[in-house]
């Protein structure tokens, strides 16, 4: 199988200089670079530059996937955005990481699944689902760093998971964001370790999401001069200027709702996880019998109809005849077994049998649907 690797990269708060992109367009011929992104895709070669390297001088998100199972997902943040305790709370070692650097901090998660993955792999446009949970991270929204940390669990060794406890669980995990979901569904978070986890979670509330008025009663508060300058950042298209914005409306906000803490350990969310997932197959496994039961007593009154049938059918020896007379009989035998009366069935396969000794097709799609021994 041949290689396949994706690098995708997008600047969201500024565009690129015509210097970086001719730079990045240096790195590959291969190279798709625009004012606010570059992708380079490969099949027998890697990329010619280290990929945190090229996100902490040029861009705010990259993602990368490779077939064998690898994918990575990492953002930039002005270095006095975030809270480095907040952010530690939801570290892994080497799968989820936070790189403090002097103006910049680097979130960095890593997910390689040694069973590779359950889809096509196509890295493009991947990342466009996922720009917004850089917004959410800016804004205080935990909800990224958690799946992330869930996502981080699952791949972890046996013997790492058991006493490693939950970080505190952020509101909302009920109702994620569109590039939540997008991201739950990229990186294959586990649907019964979420509703495990969303079970103390608490409902997102008003703080989450300011309404317009709450808004402009905050941005009135502000003095002249701040709204003087904040315009004059726009103007000249500098960085987060939202971001900072919103840090200087913080006083004047609703309180931020902080995530709950936790008494869980990742051991009893995936032990949590595991028995929903074996009591959703039991109760698929019972919703399937009950489905078969009605439709063996819808049949039953038609079991003479149908033996009469296969006698017709049989009197040609024509191949979708023979496939008919399978089906059919393959319907008298499970209702044979569901009336225990499967040594009727069987005598009457017999006398089959052996009214067409030298059809060799047709008693071989017998043997094949075990009709007959």
């Amino acid at each position: 199988m041949s290689e396949y690797q994706y690098y995708e990269f997008q600047a969201l708060d500024r565009s690129l200089t015509a210097a970086e992109r001719e730079k990045l367009s240096a790195i590959s011929s291969r190279a798709k670079v625009t004012t606010r992104s570059a992708a380079f895709n490969y099949g027998y070669s890697d990329l010619d530059s280290n990929f945190l390297d090229l996100l902490e001088r040029h861009f705010d998100i990259a993602y990368y996937i490779a077939n064998w199972g690898t994918q990575q997902l990492a953002f930039r943040f002005p270095a006095d955005f975030l809270s480095p305790q907040a952010l530690d709370s939801y570290c892994l070692e080497d799968v989820v990481e936070v790189i403090r650097q002097k103006d910049n901090w680097i979130l960095n998660w890593n997910f390689n699944q040694e069973e590779g993955f359950s889809f096509w792999i196509e890295g493009q446009g991947r990342l466009d689902a996922l720009v917004d949970l850089r917004r959410e991270l800016l804004a205080g929204d935990y909800r990224p760093l958690y799946l992330a940390w869930l996502k981080g669990i699952q791949i972890l060794e046996e013997e790492d998971k058991d006493n490693l406890p939950e970080p505190p669980i952020p509101r909302g995990l009920q109702s994620l964001s569109m590039a939540q979901k997008a991201f739950v569904e990229l990186f294959e978070v586990d649907p019964h370790l979420l509703s495990a986890a969303a079970q103390l979670s608490q409902p997102l509330g008003a703080a989450s999401a300011p309404s317009s008025k709450t808004l402009r009663q905050a941005v009135a508060k502000l003095s002249r001069s701040d709204c003087d300058n904040f315009l004059v950042q726009i103007l000249q298209g500098e960085e987060n200027v939202g971001a900072r914005l919103r840090k200087k409306l913080q006083p004047h906000l609703p309180s931020a709702e902080e995530p709950a803490p936790s008494h869980r350990t990742a051991g009893q969310l995936l032990e949590s996880a595991r028995q929903a997932q074996e009591e959703e197959e039991r109760l698929a496994k019972e919703a399937a019998v009950q489905k078969k039961v009605k439709s063996l007593q819808a049949l039953a009154p038609q079991a003479p109809k149908l033996w009469d049938e296969v006698d017709t059918l049989l009197l040609e020896s024509k191949p979708q005849n023979y496939d008919r007379a399978v089906t059919i009989l393959s319907q008298l035998r499970d209702l044979a077994e569901y009336q225990k009366t499967l040594p009727e069935f069987q005598r009457r396969m017999t006398k089959i049998s052996q009214r067409y000794p030298n059809r060799r097709s047709l008693l071989e799609k017998f043997k094949k649907a075990r009709l007959i021994s």
